[in-house]
């Protein structure tokens, strides 16, 4: 998350890849932030099909992430913080649609919480 709050999506990328890899397929709260925050890099540098793929696999992983890791806490990855995720990775490929949607949902369960 570093690099890509600082302006570097390419570092962003590479170290996101690398957390991915470790994480292998298994659903885990660090799996699955790990490829959405490459779905987000790579869609800053206008790598648009990675990002769709990754974007993809961040939205299977969330499909199957265990209950107990998708609370709201630090180590946790919840539904509305993947929103808030997607919702940027759409706005940067341009598909509006889906980032409305995303951020809808995001704003809906921050008044949840």
């Amino acid at each position: 998350m570093v690099p890509l709050s600082y302006g570097a999506p390419k570092a962003a990328a590479g170290l996101a890849e690398q957390a991915r890899h470790a994480a292998d397929t298994r659903p885990t709260a660090a799996a699955t932030l790990a490829a959405a925050v490459a779905a987000r890099a790579y869609a800053l540098n206008h790598q648009s099909e990675q990002a769709r793929q990754t974007l993809a696999a961040a939205d299977a992983l969330m499909e199957r992430l265990p209950e107990g890791e998708r609370s709201d806490i630090w180590l946790t990855y919840g539904e509305q913080k993947h929103h808030v995720h997607l919702s940027h990775a759409f706005t940067t490929l341009g598909d509006t649609r889906r980032a409305r949607e995303s951020r809808q949902r995001a704003l809906e369960l921050s008044r949840l919480s």
